[in-house]
Formats: C-alpha cells, structure tokens, sequence
C-alpha cells in the first residue's frame, strides 16, 4: 500500500467517525426544530426546561398545573407564582415527589366567632397527610406555626386552600368561602388572626398572632357539586371559635 492510500483510507475513516451536528429543539419557538414531530413543551428533549413540565413518561396523569408533573419536595415548588399561595386556585400539591392537580374542584364556607379583633385573617384547609407521608393534626400545625403568618407555608404540609381576609372592629362574626379540591375528609381547617394590614406583594399580614382556631373531627366530606350557583347553600359550612392564644 502506498502512502498516498495510507492517507486517503485514515482521512474516510476519520469522517466516517466525525459526529452529525444535531439541531436540538427550542423550547419556545413554536418551531419542529429538530424535525421530530414534536414542538416545543410536547417534545421530550423540552422536559423540565425553558418552562415546560416535565414530559410524562410512565403513563400516569398529574393535572394540568404549569409545573404538574416536575418533582418537587414542598408544595411552594409547584406554584406558577412560587411563595404566593393567594394567587393560585386550586392550589397543586406535592405528592408522591411530583406536582399534580387533577382533583375536582369544590367550596367550603367558614362562619368564624370569638375573639375576632381588627387585623388580618388567615384561613388554610390543611391535608392531613405531610408532603412526606407523616399524619398532620391540629397540634402539629401549631407547633409548626411559629411567629410569622408565612410559617405553615414552609412546613412541609400541602395546603388544599389558602385565603386572606381583613377584618375591622365592629364585626361580631365573619364568613369566608376556601375554593379548594376534593379532598375527601382528609383534611383540617386552621384559621389565624394576625394583626395589620396584609402586604400588597405576599398579602401576609405583618403583626403579631393575635387569635387561632383549628378543627381536624367531625368535617363533612367536601364533594363536587356540579349544579351548585356558588352560594352558600351548596357547600358546607364549618362553625370555628377564634381564640387568644
């Protein structure tokens, strides 16, 4: 073999090996970039990025949230709007290490008495399963509560509903209606009273816990109720005595 033809075979050999320059999809173009039949957030190499849940791979089925699907650990990880509980309804939880929503929607209305004083309202149904699968009652919520209205959100709970409400002086009860999920009986209901204003941003209210009530027995199973008009009669009402704590 002459060194000529040495050089012609390494040379095919060395572009026999070179590698194809790929075209990887963007996520966000509403282009087929990579010619796959797949645009964007419904190609699987877009999974988890550039904003798009990650791709369902095990045919399971974990809502239609904008993170359902991506793993998570805290419940705040699978907001749109991370931190701001008030700005999502229904709010997705954390389960099984992923971000779902799929359950139906529902109402639950609360009549609250006792030791109301002016400030700022905090109502939360509560699951009463943890993110990591441990029991969540009424004592461990106030354990868990802290000094500041934004604890429970850190806590490792998943929240069915989230809602803020001011209250004045001269109101001797008050009434709130949690847009929430089915969640069956497997919940609890805590409601806190801080003092101020909430804050236009996180609508958390400054002040100092001023009174609290929590009930975890004896709650009616919340059910979708597709002819329901959204008024009062069509969802129960849960009767909670705020009291100093």
């Amino acid at each position: 073999m002459t060194r000529t033809s040495l050089l012609l075979l390494l040379s095919g050999l060395t572009v026999a090996c070179s590698p194809v320059n790929a075209v990887t999809e963007i996520c966000a173009n509403k282009i087929d970039d990579d010619n796959n039949g797949q645009v964007d957030c419904d190609d699987v190499a877009c999974s988890g990025k550039e904003g798009c849940p990650v791709k369902d791979t095990d045919a399971g089925y974990y809502g239609t949230c904008v993170k359902c699907g991506r793993l998570c650990t805290a419940q705040s990880a699978c907001l749109s709007d991370a931190g701001y509980f008030y700005n999502e309804q229904p709010l997705p939880f954390c389960e099984g290490g992923k971000c779902t929503s799929y359950r139906a929607k529902t109402s639950v209305n609360l009549r609250l008495t006792g030791d109301l004083f002016a400030g700022t309202l905090v109502a939360r149904l509560i699951e009463k399963k943890a993110v990591d699968g441990s029991a969540v009652t009424c004592a461990r919520v106030a354990t868990a509560r802290g000094a500041m209205s934004s604890a429970l959100e850190n806590a490792g709970f998943n929240l069915a509903a989230w809602l803020y409400r001011p209250v004045g002086m001269t109101e001797p009860s008050v009434s709130m209606q949690l847009n929430t999920t089915n969640a069956t009986t497997d919940y609890l209901v805590d409601v806190e009273l801080w003092g101020g204003a909430p804050d236009s941003t996180t609508r958390y209210p400054p002040g100092q816990l001023l009174s609290r009530g929590c009930v975890e027995t004896g709650l009616m199973a919340l059910a979708e109720n597709a002819a329901c008009d959204g008024g009062v009669t069509c969802y129960p009402t849960i009767n909670l005595t705020l009291r100093v704590p």
